[in-house]
């Protein structure tokens, strides 16, 4: 079952405009003229590490096109299709997101579009990522037991990285969530 879509508030023809969206609600639009463009905008907690996706659907061809871009809150472009001149429909623009606060979407007309008028619609979605994750390691009797894992931070802000240690019996060995790094 699908549900009903919201309608977009004017005016909204800027990032401070930006109108407020709740994730799995879809909100229909329409580009008025040729300079319209209409921003809508999504909050994410402080610690988010995940993936943002916006489903655009249009079902408008040919000289109609739009263009719809994904900002963070500085105004920095992450991510944009042009839906010009093919249909967009159940099209998914997804980008990795590193850190909370406000992502904008911009929609506007393509610049090579000869119409200026049209509908779309746009769902936010969000789906967070593993925020922990495991490494077994085997040794035997005879082995020196040294043991070496690489964790790369390739994110843009720093992490902390701990780890517990436990026994071939499952025993837990000294305290839990000890730091694996210093600094």
């Amino acid at each position: 079952m699908k549900s009903l879509a919201l309608s977009e508030i004017e005016p909204n023809d800027d990032q401070a405009e930006g109108q407020y969206v709740d994730f799995g609600m879809p909100i229909k639009g329409s580009l008025s003229d040729r300079s319209d463009k209409d921003w809508y905008y999504v909050e994410l907690g402080a610690s988010t590490y995940g993936k943002l996706n916006v489903r655009i659907e249009t079902r408008l061809l040919g000289i109609y096109g739009i263009l719809v871009s994904i900002h963070r809150e500085d105004g920095e472009t992450i991510s944009q299709v042009d839906c010009y001149s093919r249909r967009c429909v159940d099209l998914d623009l997804v980008v990795r997101i590193e850190k909370g606060g406000g992502y904008y979407v911009r929609v506007q007309n393509a610049d090579d579009a000869t119409e200026e008028t049209g509908e779309y619609t746009l769902t936010f979605n969000y789906a967070s990522a593993p925020s922990s994750g495991t490494v077994y390691l085997q040794t035997t009797s005879n082995s020196e037991n040294i043991s070496l894992t690489h964790l790369l931070n390739t994110s843009d802000f720093p992490q902390t990285f701990s780890g517990t240690l436990f026994a071939g019996d499952g025993a837990q060995l000294g305290a839990a969530s000890q730091p694996l790094h210093v600094g």
